[in-house]
């Protein structure tokens, strides 16, 4: 089990690797789509962590409160996922937690967009749901930026599990899924 700082270190590492496969991906015309998801899904994945399940402040929570106004926002987003979540339950999941922290996020973005907004439109200036729906219109009108970013992002996740040591032999622990919800013994594990 790693440290915060160790997983960020693996993060910096896969984004080396992703760079070096945008260059070589330039050099053969891969379309620009997927050079925008990459990247976007790299730094989603560099600084949206498995780790944000912990309630309390994470490494990479600890650098961006270093940004003014942004990294304080950014903690009081993920606050509630933490309390909602429990450490090494969903978040850690392969491909659902990545899937559970977009659904989070996508929900987050639209709290905070009915805020700002609310906040734009009483002093007169218009509204910031335009932005927020051109992003969203963009990922549904461009599945190649979609699909880049998803699996940059997963890339991510996958070498914080690694490092975790959450790998398991094709076998989901559907008590970590639902931690508080009550299986059979049977339906506990599923797999070979």
């Amino acid at each position: 089990m790693a440290d915060g700082h160790t997983h960020f270190r693996a993060s910096i590492a896969v984004d080396v690797i992703l760079a070096s496969g945008l260059i070589w991906m330039g050099k053969n015309g891969a379309p620009v789509e997927v050079f925008n998801g990459v990247v976007v899904g790299a730094t989603i994945g560099t600084l949206v962590t498995p780790d944000f399940d912990l309630v309390g402040t994470t490494y990479t929570e600890a650098l961006l409160r270093n940004i003014p106004i942004l990294g304080v926002l950014i903690q009081i987003t993920w606050y509630p996922y933490a309390l909602l979540s429990k450490h090494r339950g969903l978040s850690h999941i392969h491909i659902l937690g990545t899937l559970s922290r977009l659904l989070y996020m996508l929900f987050a973005m639209m709290i905070w967009t009915w805020i700002i907004n609310g906040a734009l439109l009483s002093v007169g200036i218009d509204s910031v749901y335009h932005v927020a729906a051109r992003i969203a219109q963009y990922c549904i009108n461009n599945p190649t930026f979609t699909l880049s970013m998803l699996l940059a992002w997963t890339l991510h996740d996958e070498a914080h599990l690694l490092l975790d040591g959450k790998r398991k032999k094709g076998k989901i622990a559907w008590a970590q899924v639902f931690p508080r919800a009550s299986f059979p013994k049977k339906l506990i594990k599923i797999g070979t």
